[in-house]
């Protein structure tokens, strides 16, 4: 058969319908290719070049993000709404860290909510245990904040739980405030049963409670809950000793006749000692009046004829043995029946076996007076059988007179 021949025209119309079925063949792949895919090319969102290079793996799987200029690079969740959450998980049982040695600074920033640290093992200790280190030496600081300059921090225990503040190596616990109050509240304070209060020291020695503000003189109060008693001391307690920095009737003050005789320790009587003051300046010593003492009424008054035998200037000479006992003396009050002149004063001194007593029991009668008083308690007792006196030291131009002495005697 012979070949006919193509026309330009034919031929045309050929390559026209070869086009035409390209471009379908096009569009029908175009319409096969998922839309992600054709988003993800958008280049006025994601540019190829911005892009490459500034997210790179190595071989140990560490992977970084790079910006192309300084500032932060901020890593954000994103959905179909505004409330993606995120999360950043390690593989498996492995652990998640933030930071590294060169990290200046970790912050964890909510609108207001919780952060909440869970786990069997926070940090480096064992179960429940929460350690906030710093990169040298110094005070590590947990600090509460808020909106404002004034956030209040709570520390609670998880349920009915003890907390505890510091542990066996730690050297102290302070609490400070700006001068309100401290209070220590629940039914168990310390190891105590409900209300006890227990100070502790880590070694043997003394536990002392010490007021302070911002000078040196800050006065301390101890007071019961309304109108309570006040309790010093217990069943076990050997002694409660009060300590001023002087003597006198206002270095413990009570209120009027709030003490009465059962309260003074044992057996109280006043022991009358009496005599006569030598006068120019010598040293004279008065005896006990053991009829007195001992109840049988003789007259034992200032300026008496009994008084005047008992005062001797050698001290074995006066004085005298009191009691089989042991005896305490808790103050003394001496008078004279001359007035102290210009320059001129006595001194009276409680003696027991020719010593001063523990502490020592003395008061002066000073220029124009004629009268005086201590209220020092001896601490040692008296001890049986031992012999008492008063020592009389004039000093200045005095004239003789006539002196007493009353010592509040018991026996413990």
């Amino acid at each position: 058969m012979a070949q006919k021949m193509k026309t330009p025209q034919g031929m045309f119309l050929g390559l026209w319908g070869a086009w035409v079925a390209l471009l379908g063949m096009l569009a029908l792949v175009a319409w096969w290719v998922p839309p992600m895919a054709v988003q993800a090319q958008a280049p006025s969102t994601y540019p190829t070049a911005a892009l490459a290079g500034l997210v790179t793996t190595d071989a140990g799987g560490l992977f970084t993000f790079t910006r192309p200029t300084t500032g932060t690079v901020s890593l954000t969740a994103a959905d179909d709404n505004a409330t993606a959450a995120l999360s950043v998980l390690p593989g498996g049982a492995a652990a998640l860290t933030m930071g590294g040695s060169s990290t200046t600074a970790i912050t964890l920033t909510t609108d207001g909510g919780s952060l909440i640290v869970d786990g069997p093992n926070v940090s480096s200790g064992t179960g429940g245990t929460f350690t906030v280190k710093r990169s040298d030496a110094g005070t590590v600081t947990v600090t509460a904040a808020d909106d404002d300059a004034t956030a209040a921090l709570s520390v609670l225990p998880g349920g009915a739980a003890a907390l505890t503040l510091g542990g066996a190596s730690t050297t102290a616990v302070t609490v400070t405030t700006d001068g309100g109050s401290l209070i220590v509240d629940g039914p168990n304070v310390s190891t105590g049963t409900g209300g006890t209060f227990t100070v502790k020291r880590s070694d043997a020695g003394i536990v002392t409670v010490t007021a302070a503000d911002d000078d040196a003189t800050s006065a301390l109060t101890v007071l019961p809950g309304g109108a309570s008693a006040l309790t010093l001391g217990g069943a076990s307690t050997t002694a409660v000793t009060v300590t001023t920095d002087g003597t006198g009737d206002a270095e413990v003050v009570l209120p009027v006749n709030s003490i009465g005789p059962t309260e003074l320790t044992g057996f109280h009587q006043n022991l009358v000692i009496c005599g006569d003051d030598a006068g120019a300046a010598t040293t004279n010593y008065l005896g006990p009046s053991l009829p007195s003492w001992k109840g049988d009424g003789s007259d034992y008054s200032l300026a008496s004829t009994a008084c005047d035998a008992l005062d001797n200037t050698v001290e074995a000479t006066a004085d005298l043995v009191v009691s089989t006992l042991a005896l305490k003396a808790h103050g003394m009050r001496c008078i004279s029946d001359a007035t102290q002149g210009a320059g001129e004063s006595v001194v009276f001194t409680l003696r027991s076996a020719a010593a001063d007593t523990t502490p020592v029991i003395s008061c002066t009668i000073a220029e124009a007076a004629t009268e005086c008083r201590s209220n020092v308690a001896t601490t040692t007792n008296i001890a049986a059988g031992a012999t008492l006196a008063v020592k009389v030291v004039p000093t200045g131009d005095n004239a003789a007179g006539n002196v007493w002495c009353s010592v509040l005697m018991s026996m413990p």
